[in-house]
């Protein structure tokens, strides 16, 4: 199905591709980015505001989004409760940005060249499972998937979760069995690039961050950045950095500029050509570059789990930043097509279009309702509400908010030790409840949690959080708890009978459930 939807997306962008006139003044955004009227640039204001309604549709979980043509924001909304302070998660988007620090290396004489076997850039360690297909394998193999490592995250075959469970993650991942010779099939194997960066970081001397900060980040003007830690202290180059949405769409520029930033290169022009080339083909009917996905004919994609995605798109001269908090499945079938279908359908005039005060005061008007949306009527509360209001419930098995160790390792700065929820209450007052935790630690965080159809706000031992929650009928009570920036959502269904609650609890990023169980304790 996911071949399908990628097949048949490649299909329809083919369809759209104008050809754009040049721009004269160069645009560089590493002080602000400069804002326009999408009509100056070509697009119509009508046309984006209801593409950005569009997006607030069941299912689609966009936190943020912004569109750059000729160098000027068009349009740049944040879905409550992101706003722009909020940095993002990339996952997997971590990766395009990785690659760019490989080609930076090679034109500081770091690298001597990607075809240089990946095992000769560790001559200190012993890698088991060693045949003439490991020792063949290449630092472009690991660029472009290419590995032959029997590794495969679409096939559940993964091994990033067992590597970060063991002592020695540059060991664990040199240690990989082989699956076939590499340069031969594609598999997208977490365990690639975090070689990639274990290759950086000894090649450099410097961690990925460091190196980045110096020789990416600072020139384009990025200061306010996170990039989860590895035990050892580098950074995993398949996942964990965290950026600005504004941020995150300068590294899509400097793409679109072919490595140019006001006048310095700082990514050499033929590795940002060649990572935005398909170096490989992959199951899903686009090819694979360094790093990034290829759309043949028209441009290139940084894509991370969850729905994160930077378009660069030369025809067009367009970048489009977005981030999400999808479920895979929703992410491939539901939110990919809606926001590049979407993008593309669009007018794209090689000229300005006459101005429309109307349609522009639509567009902010449809900005202003993503951001900060209207509060609806509270609904009467079921008599459950005063029966439970207060009352603590103990829970049998207390992984309320436990994730996916991946997923703790690749929001920065998560400290997921003693997250385990023992207790909990409800509150209800007016147009807000109160959720109270317990961890089993004894440690307490109240979360409010809105009633009136938005979020609240809070920080704690959970990050910073958005919380809301609805009566579904008259003793089940939905929560949604979402980890703001970070990719991460539960959807907690408690249904209370008696002195039983049982939770259904969903995270949205892996799509996973559990049954929860708890008793009144008093």
């Amino acid at each position: 199905m996911k071949k399908y939807i990628f097949c048949l997306l490649a299909l329809a962008v083919l369809l759209f591709v104008p050809v754009v006139n040049g721009q004269d003044d160069m645009m560089w955004p590493t002080e602000e980015w400069a804002t326009s009227t999408p009509e100056a640039q070509g697009m119509d204001s009508q046309a984006i505001a209801g593409y950005l309604s569009a997006l607030t549709g069941p299912g689609l979980n966009v936190d943020s989004l912004m569109i750059v043509r000729h160098g000027h924001v068009v349009a740049e909304a944040y879905y409550a409760p992101a706003t722009p302070d909020t940095k993002f998660t990339l996952w997997s988007g971590t990766k395009s940005v990785t690659s760019a620090l490989v080609g930076i290396a090679i034109a500081q004489g770091y690298i001597e060249s990607i075809d240089e076997p990946v095992l000769s850039f560790f001559p200190d360690r012993t890698a088991a499972n060693l045949d003439d297909q490991k020792a063949a394998m290449t630092l472009r193999n690991l660029l472009t998937m290419g590995s032959g490592f029997a590794c495969s995250e679409p096939e559940g075959t993964d091994t990033a979760e067992a590597m970060m469970a063991s002592d020695d993650w540059v060991q664990f991942a040199l240690d990989a069995p082989m699956a076939s010779m590499p340069g031969g099939q594609w598999r997208y194997c977490n365990t690639n690039f975090f070689l990639v960066s274990a290759i950086l970081e000894a090649a450099t001397g410097q961690s990925a961050l460091d190196f980045a900060r110096a020789n990416l980040f600072e020139p384009l003007g990025i200061s306010d950045v996170a990039w989860a830690a590895t035990p050892t202290g580098g950074n995993g180059g398949a996942a964990g950095l965290q950026l600005s949405l504004r941020d995150w769409a300068k590294f899509g520029y400097l793409y679109l500029r072919g490595g140019e930033w006001d006048g310095a290169q700082v990514v050499p022009a033929d590795w940002a050509t060649d990572s935005l080339t398909s170096q490989i083909s992959t199951p899903f009917g686009v090819g694979y570059g360094y790093g990034w996905w290829v759309f043949e004919g028209l441009g290139g994609l940084a894509l991370g789990g969850g729905g994160q995605y930077l378009f660069v798109i030369p025809g067009l001269d367009i970048v489009l930043a977005a981030t999400g908090t999808a479920t895979e499945a929703t992410r491939t079938m539901h939110q990919l097509p809606a926001i590049l279908q979407g993008l593309m359908m669009m007018p794209h005039a090689d000229e300005p279009l006459a101005e429309n005060a109307d349609g522009v005061a639509q567009l902010e008007a449809t900005i202003e309702a993503v951001t900060d949306p209207a509060p609806t009527v509270v609904p009467s509360m079921p008599d459950m509400a005063a029966q439970i209001n207060g009352k603590v419930y103990g829970l049998f098995n207390p992984g309320l908010f436990r994730l996916e160790i991946a997923m703790e390792y690749d929001v920065p700065g998560l400290d997921t030790s003693g997250w385990d929820t023992q207790a909990f209450s409800l509150d209800f007052s007016g147009e807000e409840a109160a959720l109270s935790l317990v961890f089993a630690d004894e440690e307490r965080q109240e979360v409010p949690v809105g009633l009136d159809g938005t979020y609240r706000i809070s920080d704690g031992r959970l990050g910073t959080i958005g919380a809301k929650g609805e009566w579904l009928t008259d003793n089940v009570f939905r929560v949604y708890v979402k980890n703001v920036g970070g990719g991460i959502q539960y959807r907690l269904d408690m249904t209370f009978t008696g002195a039983v609650v049982e939770i259904i609890d969903f995270e949205t990023h892996f799509g996973t459930v559990k049954s929860i169980f708890g008793v009144m304790s008093q």
